[in-house]
C-alpha cells in the first residue's frame, strides 16, 4: 500500500549560488529541467510512490517557491502541502527540526530538493524500521565521486565512517535522502540552529545509531552548472513522458471513452451499450504495448439503485469478451457505486488506483497513463502521479486548465497509432 500517511520534508531553502551563472535569481529547486521546475519532478515521482503530504522547508526565495508549489497543487488537490519558513537561517538541521512540527508520522522522509534519487522509498523505509534506528541514510554508488565524500558501512549496515572528498574516488555516497524517526529530536538536545551534516550526523555516528541503505537507481544533484546541464539531457531521455512500453500500465475510463455515453443518464443494460467504432481494435493494439490495461469507472447509478449490479456485471463481462475476441485484453475493472462525491474511491479521488496497485503491485504510477473524457479523470491521474490524456470524444471544445493534461487526442485509434509509432520494447 502507498505510504500516504508518511510525511516528506523537502529541504528547499538553498540559495543555489554555484548555479546562479545559469539560472540567475531563480531558487535552485525551481530551476527548469526538461521544461518544468526541478521540484515538480520530485513531487510527481513521490506522488507516484503513494506519498500525499509534503512539507517544504524554505528560506531564501520562499515566496517564489510557495507560489510555484501552490500552482502545482491546483492539479493535485488531494495532496497536503505545508510550508515551514525560516525567518532567520537555521541550517539544515534546524530546518528539519522546524519542519517536523508539521509532520504527523513517526518516520519522516527527508530529501534535498536539488537532487533526485530513483529508488523505492517504501523499501528503504522497511529497512530503516528493521534496523530499529532513528536515522537511515540512503546511499548510491558513484563511479566518479570527486564532489562527494564516501560512506563506509559495516556488516550490519551501520555507518562507521564518512571519508573526506578525494580526487578520482568511487564508492557509496550520501544521496541527500534520509528516513528519520522523530524520536531523534525527542531524546537528543540539538540547538534550534544547526547543520544536519556537521552537527546531527556526527552525534549519531558516535552513538552507532546511523545506518545506511545502498540503492542502485539513477542519481543527480543539479547544484553545479555541469550536472544541471546533464540533468536536462538525462530527464529528456531517461524519463520519457508518453513513450509507453511493456513496463507501463494503461488506465481507461469507460463511458465516453470505450462506449458511447448516454447524455444525463446511465448505461443500465447490455443492449444500451455501444462501443465506439474504433474502441475494440484500439484496445487490441494497446494490449501489445502495455503490461496492464485497467478500467476505472464511476457508476453512481448502482448506488442510486437505478442500475442493477448484476446488469453492470453482465455489461462488463460482455464488453471484456468482445475485446478478447478481437485480440485484446482487460486485466481488471474497478468501479465506484458510491453516491457521495467525497468517497475516497470516486474519481477524482484516487481510491481505484490504489485498489489496482494492491492487486497488481508491479504497477508504477510514474509509468502509467490515464485516458479519460472528463477533468475528473485527469485529476485522478494527477493525484497519484500518473500521466494524463484527455480524450475529446464528448467535449471537443472544452478549455482545459493549463498543464492538466500531458496530451490530448480525438480518439482511441489516434492514440494507438501514435504509440505504435513510438519505439516499443
Amino acid at each position: 500500500m502507498p505510504d500516504s500517511l508518511h510525511s516528506v520534508i523537502l529541504l528547499a531553502g538553498g540559495a543555489g549560488t554555484r548555479l546562479q551563472s545559469v539560472t540567475g535569481s531563480t531558487p535552485k529547486c525551481l530551476a527548469p529541467v526538461d521544461g518544468q521546475p526541478f521540484l515538480y519532478h520530485l513531487l510527481q515521482r513521490l506522488l507516484a510512490q503513494g506519498f500525499q503530504h509534503f512539507v517544504l522547508a524554505l528560506g531564501i526565495g520562499a515566496s517564489e517557491v510557495e507560489e510555484a508549489v501552490s500552482a502545482w497543487q491546483q492539479y493535485h488537490p488531494h495532496t497536503r502541502i505545508d510550508f515551514s519558513i525560516e525567518t532567520t537561517p537555521l541550517g539544515t538541521g534546524g530546518a528539519v527540526l522546524k519542519a517536523l512540527s508539521l509532520c504527523k508520522s513517526d518516520d519522516v522522509l527527508i530529501l534535498n530538493a536539488d537532487s533526485y534519487l530513483h529508488c523505492s522509498f517504501t523499501e528503504a523505509l522497511q529497512q530503516h524500521q528493521q534496523y530499529k534506528t532513528v536515522a537511515t541514510v540512503l546511499l548510491t554508488y558513484m563511479p566518479h565521486a570527486d564532489r562527494y565524500g564516501l560512506v563506509q558501512l559495516d556488516a550490519q549496515h551501520r555507518i562507521i565512517h564518512f571519508h573526506e572528498k578525494e580526487a578520482h574516488s568511487s564508492g557509496l555516497i550520501n544521496a541527500g535522502a534520509y528516513w528519520l524517526n522523530r524520536q531523534l529530536f525527542d531524546v537528543s538536545a540539538f540547538p534550534a540552529s544547526c547543520s544536519w551534516e556537521k552537527n546531527v550526523m556526527p552525534v549519531l555516528l558516535a552513538k552507532a545509531e546511523l545506518y545506511g541503505v545502498a540503492t542502485t537507481g539513477y542519481f543527480i544533484d543539479i547544484g553545479i552548472p555541469e550536472d544541471y546541464a546533464k540533468a536536462q539531457t538525462d530527464f529528456a531521455h531517461s524519463f520519457p513522458m508518453l513513450q509507453p512500453d511493456k513496463s507501463w500500465t494503461l488506465f481507461l475510463d469507460r463511458d465516453g471513452v470505450i462506449n458511447i455515453e448516454k447524455v444525463k443518464d446511465y448505461i443500465h443494460h447490455w443492449d444500451e451499450f455501444q462501443f465506439y467504432p474504433d474502441a475494440v481494435e484500439s484496445i487490441a493494439a494497446f494490449s501489445k504495448i502495455f503490461h496492464r490495461i485497467i478500467i476505472v469507472t464511476n457508476q453512481k447509478g448502482v448506488g442510486k439503485g437505478v442500475t442493477l449490479k448484476e446488469n453492470l456485471d453482465e455489461i462488463h463481462q460482455r464488453m471484456t469478451a468482445a475485446i478478447v475476441a478481437a485480440g485484446g485484453r482487460i486485466d481488471a475493472i474497478y468501479y465506484c457505486p458510491d453516491t457521495d462525491d467525497n468517497s475516497p474511491n470516486r474519481k477524482p479521488k484516487p481510491g481505484m488506483a490504489f485498489q489496482a496497485k494492491t492487486d497488481f503491485p508491479e504497477i508504477d504510477f510514474s509509468r502509467s497513463i490515464m485516458v479519460g473524457n472528463n477533468t475528473s479523470d485527469l485529476y485522478f491521474a494527477r493525484n497519484v502521479g500518473m500521466h494524463a490524456v484527455f480524450l475529446r470524444s464528448t467535449q471537443p471544445d472544452l478549455q482545459l486548465p493549463t498543464a492538466l493534461a500531458d496530451m490530448e487526442s480525438p480518439s482511441l485509434s489516434h492514440l494507438a497509432q501514435a504509440w505504435q509509432r513510438q519505439p516499443i520494447g
